[in-house]
């Protein structure tokens, strides 16, 4: 039954055994996707003994054509990415391409063979006096920091990946709703006031102290009032905010897609996507990339992804 209900959501038609061998010939049919690398010019089809014309189209809709003479081998150079590639006017026929950096980073101490060491963790369970119950991005700043005090090279951590604010039972950090986004529960609360003026937000903060205060004494870390409690701080800062410059142009930098992703998390926790909603998620990742930033400054971070 289960195997049933997975077929459904993958949209495999499995009614009578009929049916289901069909689909399977269909699955066994599929091409693998190709894979090729970012900035090379690469083979993308097999030559033909008529002309083609090889229509190219990427993840946003954008669509090149490459137009092929007898014999001759399909080539394209294309940045990474997700594409998919057809020959004639049948998008259905359609093959998948994947274009790739080549290879992972790999900084030049290690590839020049010296030996480095470094210190990871998961930065939800690393802990300092006024975190609110959860390691957040100063946290991550002290790691950082006393990793390269005491010699290390690198301070390893876990995904920060945008998680659910609105379904907060949805924690690990390998399932998350955005790999674009950090997740603004690492927002450190006392930074954010040392950066900006606020003095409503602050009070608001010093009226909840012992509630804070209680949530980091806990053994664990509880989502759900962790998440909570900073965001009732956080929709105030934002309400108490001034746009300023730098603001306005990581906004503006965000485009898009920082657009898209405020109206979805906007519709996620029932409100409507107007711009105010809206502007409030970019907030909360400017806030967070500025922190990350701050963390970043020893240049020793790596981030898992998931």
């Amino acid at each position: 039954e289960t195997l049933r209900h997975l077929l459904s959501a993958l949209r495999v038609a499995h009614a009578s055994p009929e049916e289901a061998e069909q689909s399977l010939r269909q699955l066994r049919m599929r091409q693998a996707p190709q894979v090729i690398a970012a900035g090379e010019m690469a083979v993308i089809g097999a030559a033909s003994d008529k002309r083609q014309v090889i229509t190219i189209e990427s993840e946003d809709g954008q669509r090149q054509t490459v137009t092929v003479v007898p014999g001759a081998i399909p080539h394209a150079r294309l940045d990474m990415g997700y594409y998919k590639v057809w020959s004639g006017d049948d998008p259905s026929a359609a093959r998948s391409l994947i274009v790739t950096p080549g290879a992972c980073h790999l900084p030049d101490d290690i590839a020049a063979g010296h030996r480095v060491y470094g210190l990871a963790a998961h930065l939800y369970a690393l802990r300092h006096d006024g975190d609110g119950g959860i390691g957040d991005l100063e946290t991550l700043r002290r790691f950082a920091d006393r990793t390269s005090e005491i010699g290390g090279r690198y301070a390893g951590l876990n995904p920060l990946h945008h998680m659910f604010p609105a379904d907060r039972s949805r924690a690990s950090p390998y399932q998350p709703s955005d790999r674009r986004h950090v997740d603004p529960i690492y927002i450190s609360i006392p930074q954010l006031l040392e950066d900006l003026a606020l003095p409503k937000t602050a009070a608001l903060a010093d009226t909840r102290g012992a509630a804070i205060a209680d949530l980091a004494a806990l053994s664990h870390v509880d989502y759900h009032a962790v998440w909570a409690a900073k965001s009732a701080l956080l929709e105030q800062a934002f309400k108490e905010f001034h746009s300023n410059e730098a603001f306005e142009a990581f906004i503006a930098a965000g485009g898009a897609a920082l657009r898209r992703h405020g109206a979805f998390e906007a519709q996620q926790a029932g409100e409507s996507a107007s711009p105010r909603c809206v502007a409030y998620r970019g907030f909360l990742q400017w806030i967070a990339d500025t922190q990350l930033a701050r963390a970043a400054r020893r240049g020793n971070l790596y981030r898992d992804l998931a």
